[in-house]
């Protein structure tokens, strides 16, 4: 006898099978029909689940962000003799350089989000969750006020380093072998700690 899947774990495998349909075709070029057919459904079951193929892209983002936090934490724990501006340099580099399940798809969100408001609208409403999820996560290991990570020019910064790695495919040499980023993160941490310690 066949197990019946939950309704958790069908949307689990809804949501993998459109992570590869929107890395494949793209998301504006993804079909709910596309989704419905890598899934193993039909048109209605894929409709139980999800209402449009935007509701699953976000949570395609939670389940990035749920994974970021998970490989930040464990960092975190990991690395407990480098200095604060070293670890913060360190978690960066990770976002910025990774690989990871949800980086291609992140990229491509960001580089489609430019030429689709749908798109725009839920990018918007990604960041504000991201950063208050990561200021959250800050505030519950006692960081000190960390707010120029979550400043519009830090978060384009951010942004466009991912999307630059993802088409040149050059993150692991700016993780593994150049400081260029590190120095530039360091620098710039250290001058937005000294300005906070002043005010």
């Amino acid at each position: 006898m066949v197990r019946r899947l939950s309704a958790e774990d069908r949307k689990r495998e809804i949501r993998e099978a459109a992570r590869q349909v929107f890395l494949e075709k793209s998301y504006v070029r993804t079909t709910m029909e596309d989704i419905a057919e890598r899934a193993g459904l039909s048109k209605g079951g894929l409709y139980r689940h999800y209402a449009s193929k935007v509701e699953i892209l976000h949570d395609l983002m939670e389940e990035g962000t749920d994974y970021r936090s998970d490989v930040v934490n464990r960092f975190l724990e990991e690395c407990q003799g480098l200095s604060f501006v070293d670890m913060i340099v360190e978690t960066l580099m990770r976002k910025l350089f990774d690989e990871n399940p949800y980086k291609q798809l992140y990229a491509m969100f960001l580089i489609e989000a430019e030429h689709c408001e749908e798109l725009r609208v839920l990018r918007d409403r990604v960041m504000a969750e991201g950063t208050r999820h990561t200021r959250t996560l800050l505030e519950e290991r006692g960081y000190p006020n960390l707010s120029f990570m979550f400043s519009p020019g830090f978060v384009e910064f951010v942004n466009s380093t991912i999307v630059s790695a993802y088409l040149l495919h050059n993150g692991e040499f700016f993780l593994n072998d150049s400081n260029l980023y590190r120095d530039m993160l360091r620098r710039y941490i250290e001058v937005e700690l000294q300005a906070a310690d002043r005010s």
